[in-house]
Order: structure tokens, then sequence, then C-alpha cells
């Protein structure tokens, strides 16, 4: 058989009365929530050209797990961020020195945070507004480091 055959996949409308069957999730207490309101995929470090498909399914992946995390557990649980390369972005060391985006709240920079997709696979870069994460890079190569040096 064919791959494309094997990938066939028939793919019907979805009736007013099924989408009253998906499961809808309220907000839940202290659980982070991802926006993308003030995601730039035009800069030039983070244009998300070096993220082929593996990587963009392995980021999604990673979304979705974080969901259930909480915002105390991602901040303050030692043990989670370092197995889930979370830690607040030092812009010191860094490429740039912020965002750039501070008509968003004046000190969002200051609650900027970056998680990994693996150990050597590229972060996420935002910064929180209570329980919401917005995203504002995806960095496949790790580039906001200034020790970032191209392979």
């Amino acid at each position: 058989m064919s791959k494309k055959s094997k990938d066939k996949r028939k793919i019907r409308k979805t009736s007013e009365r099924d989408s009253q069957k998906l499961k809808t999730t309220p907000i839940e207490e202290g659980k982070i929530h991802f926006r993308f309101d003030y995601f730039d995929a035009t800069h030039t470090f983070f244009d998300g050209s070096k993220a082929d498909f593996d990587w963009a399914r392995d980021m999604m992946k990673r979304l979705k797990a974080l969901q259930d995390t909480t915002v105390d557990q991602f901040k303050k649980n030692m043990q989670f961020r370092q197995t889930q390369y979370v830690h607040p972005i030092n812009w010191d060391d860094a490429q740039l020195d912020s965002f750039g985006i501070q008509q968003a709240s004046p000190d969002l920079d200051e609650d900027a945070w970056q998680f990994g997709i693996s150990k050597d696979n590229g972060r996420v870069h935002g910064f929180f507004i209570g329980v919401f994460f917005y995203i504002v890079w995806i960095d496949p190569e790790h580039r906001l480091t200034k020790y970032w040096t191209p392979n």
C-alpha cells in the first residue's frame, strides 16, 4: 500500500449536534493558558524558518503538556524547572534587551520566561500576565542567548 493512499482520511463537516458534544475546558484556577496576542513571527532571529514539521509537532506536544501545569509549579518548582528547561529570561545574557513590546505592560520583561521543547531543541519565549503565558517568540535554535553560534 502506498503512503499516499494510507494517509487518506475522510473529513466530514461537523454538525451543530456534534459541536455540542465537544468537550470545552473552562479556565482552571492557577493552570497555565497560552495566548498568542504578542506572537512575533517576523523577528529575524525567531521567524520560524528553522522549525521543521517535527519541531512544530514537538512544540505543540509541549504546549499541551504544560496546560496541566500551574503557574506556581512552572515558576517555583525547581525539579520541574530543571526537567522542563524552564527559567526566567536573563536579559543580561541575551542577544536582545527586551521583547520590545512595553505597550502591553511596562514591566512584562521582568516576568519573561522561556521553556524548552527538549534539552537541545530550542525554546519558547514569552511572559506571564496572571495565568496567561503570552508566547512572543519560538526559537528552534536557542538564539536568544548571546552565546549562540550558527551550526
